[in-house]
């Protein structure tokens, strides 16, 4: 019977029986050098704040809980934004290196588990907002433009979980910026013009305008797919149905109406970005006293921006929203294009006004009743194959058929005439020998 190394033989040698009890192994402490939250401090064991942090909680117990729990998240985001803020050259450098090892583990092949945590990590890494303080930024600009929210509906009291039907609060439409959208949708055919004061007011370099200004042309060997040129030439649209030509049409526009939007969203970018750094600029200022005179002229900058990114906004509304009714014309056109109708009927659906929500909307319905007589809820179609006759034409169409030969088989054909003196040439060699021919009459 074999002994087990971990138990004593007996309970009398279990005290003086070194291998009954285990040596202590050594704990491995990963909460060596952690940080407190709050401050720069090493943080006690099992906890994320420091000792000092920790007394100040405890002998301010009498303190408001609102209080202490705002500072606990100002803590929290102050630490957060610490530990977010590094150089664009680390993460790029960080972001190469953990690249090329996840290619030489993956071998060139990437699973979408791994793709889609990839994807969060560069989400994680360019969003640097709280999400928490969506909610109260939208009830500050709510109250400084003087927008209410909408009322709450009043919910039944037999409800026992009302507490799940809280509304979120929801940033303002006003009603001159969706006056801007209804308008732009109204034209679902226009293409955006570019005037020059957007020119002058979102100026990039000549290489990068290019990309946004022209639409990109098809290479030449996918255009000579469709082209029935004999030699390969650049944007030739040899498209046989009228509705390929109006969604090819229609998503150039497309294209050219986001490019709009490209030029203030981009500057945009850089506007925003420099004026959080005048605001901090401000805000370490005040801190430090200086000159109030000084502030107040360092403020003029934060005006102009504030004033470009006013317009520069309602400028990428108006183009959004053209491109919004642009892709709408598109569709209509693929939609229309299984329609047996003339090319002017399906170019007048799809330059209907865009209503939201419906592709055609509640003019379509209007155009149905008005040719159906309200007998109809359905387009009315051509029949297939219909062609009414033409007697003027059938006679010279009958001979360009193919089968004319074999049809002419069938008509009765004239005998060749056989002749050759008829009665005259009877007795002609007859007279010759003085013979007498008495002529009969026939009655």
């Amino acid at each position: 019977m074999e002994i087990n190394p971990q138990v004593p033989s007996s309970p009398e040698n279990a005290a003086t029986d070194i291998r009954s009890v285990p040596a202590p192994r050594k704990s491995l402490s990963k909460e060596k050098n952690r940080i407190c939250v709050a401050c720069d401090n090493t943080a006690l064991k099992h906890s994320k704040l420091c000792e000092r942090c920790t007394r100040r909680l405890a002998g301010d117990a009498a303190a408001d809980t609102a209080d202490v729990m705002r500072w606990i998240r100002e803590a929290v985001i102050e630490g957060v934004t610490l530990a977010t803020k590094r150089n664009n050259e680390d993460i790029m450098q960080d972001n190469g290196a953990s690249s090329s090892r996840r290619g030489q583990m993956s071998a060139g092949w990437q699973s979408p588990t791994e793709s889609a945590e990839d994807e969060l990590e560069e989400e994680q890494l360019s969003s640097t907002f709280d999400m928490s303080l969506v909610e109260p930024l939208i009830k500050a600009v709510r109250a400084q433009l003087e927008l209410p929210e909408k009322a709450e509906q009043q919910t039944s009291s037999s409800n026992p979980f009302k507490f799940l039907k809280r509304e979120r609060s929801t940033f303002p439409l006003h009603e001159v910026i969706k006056e801007i959208i209804l308008k732009e949708w109204e034209k679902t055919d226009a293409k955006f013009p570019i005037p020059p004061r957007v020119q002058k007011l979102y100026p990039f370099t000549a290489e990068e305008e290019i990309i946004w200004e022209k639409t990109p042309k098809v290479d030449a060997a996918v255009s000579r797919l469709s082209s029935k040129t004999l030699l390969p030439v650049e944007d030739v649209m040899s498209f046989l149905n009228p509705m390929d030509r109006k969604m090819e049409s229609s998503l150039k526009k497309t294209y050219l109406a986001l490019g709009a939007t490209c030029r203030p969203a981009l500057a945009l970018t850089s506007v925003a970005r420099a004026m959080q750094m005048w605001l901090q600029n401000v805000e370490l200022a005040l801190k430090e006293g200086v000159n109030r005179r000084d502030i107040i002229e360092s403020l003029a900058e934060l005006k102009l921006g504030t004033d470009f990114v006013t317009e520069a906004s309602v400028d990428m509304v108006r183009s959004s929203s053209r491109a919004m009714a642009l892709s709408i014309a598109a569709r209509r056109a693929l939609w229309l294009r299984a329609w047996n109708a003339d090319k002017a009927s399906k170019m007048n659906l799809c330059n209907l006004p865009f209503e939201g929500q419906m592709l055609f909307g509640t003019k379509l319905e209007d155009i149905i009743k008005k040719v159906t007589g309200g007998k109809g809820v359905f387009l009315p179609q051509e029949r297939k194959g219909f062609k009414p006759t033409d007697f003027r034409t059938d006679r010279s169409s009958f001979r360009n058929k193919s089968n004319f030969s074999e049809q002419r088989n069938f008509r009765f054909a004239r005998q060749p005439t056989q002749w050759r003196g008829g009665q005259s040439s009877l007795f002609k060699n007859q007279r010759g020998r003085g013979t007498e021919v008495k002529s009969t009459k026939r009655f």
